[in-house]
């Protein structure tokens, strides 16, 4: 069951790729989004679901150690999406893929979720999925800059990685069974801080940036109007001269 999960997600994300590489996408860092916002979309609507039902049941854990065949199958799709990140990367934007947020990251991540579906516990990533929707708009406004939101990515990035993270290793330290998973998701939190200090830190430079170029027009329109005053009056003196 788990080779035929495995090869229908190649048979599938190999096809998109392949088709928004000749058809959609016309830049490197387009199509270095592409397996990302296919995953990331997939991941959130899968999660949706799943993370209402465990709101409804007032948090009940049982929700996070099911072993269903729609959950086994959304994490080896997206093991089979981190290494295709991996080796298409490898070939077509090289230059993206860097050790720590690339052979770092996506190797840390194939572990943890072979782990998953050795203690059977696949609903559990399910459900954390829905920390993938920030990706899906850093990914969305990549492949279309126009639909690009930094505010709507930085408040989800808050709400979803910091807020429910924190909430969710609160719950899973205490009523989850495998003692061992609060461990793991509190490791992964200072990464999240660590990123949105980043993202906090780039928002600021933008603010002093838009700053600087507005005091800037400011100066080259008081120099424009000046110019113009004393065009004018050189023009007025010419005058001047002529008719006396």
């Amino acid at each position: 069951m788990i080779l035929h999960y495995y090869c229908t997600s190649i048979i599938f994300l190999v096809l998109c790729f392949s088709i928004s590489k000749k058809f959609i996408v016309s830049t490197e860092k387009q199509l270095s989004w592409v397996l990302t916002f296919i995953s990331s979309m997939i991941c959130s609507i899968t999660s949706l679901p799943g993370i209402f039902h465990f709101w409804r049941s007032g948090y009940d854990m049982q929700w996070l150690t099911q072993n269903t065949s729609k959950d086994i199958a959304l994490v080896c799709f997206f093991q089979v999406y981190l290494a295709l990140d991996l080796c298409l990367g490898q070939r077509y934007y090289r230059q993206r893929i860097t050790w720590v947020t690339g052979w770092l990251h996506h190797s840390i991540y194939l572990i943890l979720l072979t782990w998953f579906l050795y203690c059977r516990i696949p609903s559990f990533f399910v459900c954390a999925s829905v920390l993938e929707f920030p990706t899906l708009i850093l990914a969305l406004g990549a492949l279309h800059p126009p639909w690009r939101s930094d505010r709507m990515f930085a408040f989800t990035f808050f709400a979803l990685r910091l807020v429910l993270h924190t909430f969710m290793i609160h719950r899973l330290k205490h009523y989850h069974h495998i003692r061992s998973l609060w461990c793991i998701a509190l490791a992964i939190l200072p990464l999240h801080l660590y990123w949105f200090y980043g993202i906090v830190h780039l928002h600021a430079r933008k603010f002093k940036s838009k700053q600087s170029l507005s005091r800037t027009g400011i100066c080259v329109n008081a120099i424009n109007q000046f110019q113009a005053t004393k065009d004018l009056a050189i023009e007025e003196n010419n005058i001047l001269l002529v008719t006396t």
